[in-house]
């Protein structure tokens, strides 16, 4: 088995651990991540640099609470 193989199962990074990497609060790192808020251009890329270096994805389970919609459909059978 080679030495630089990564492991199967790694835990999600968070928007608390992407604003803490780029050294800004967690409100900062959303706003840059969304485009919205005043801040430098230079802020803004080096957080969207940082969480696409550590590999940062939106969770859209708590992005559909937010929303209050979710865009999952039931079915009901006998």
């Amino acid at each position: 088995m080679a030495s630089d193989a990564q492991p199967v199962f790694t835990k999600p990074v968070t928007l608390r651990e992407v604003a803490a990497v780029a050294g800004v609060s967690v409100a900062t790192a959303s706003k840059a991540l969304n485009g919205q808020g005043r801040m430098t251009a230079e802020t803004r890329e080096r957080i969207r640099e940082t969480a696409q270096r550590l590999g940062f994805r939106p969770n859209s389970l708590a992005q559909s609470l937010l929303r209050r919609r979710s865009f999952t459909v039931g079915l009901l059978t006998n």
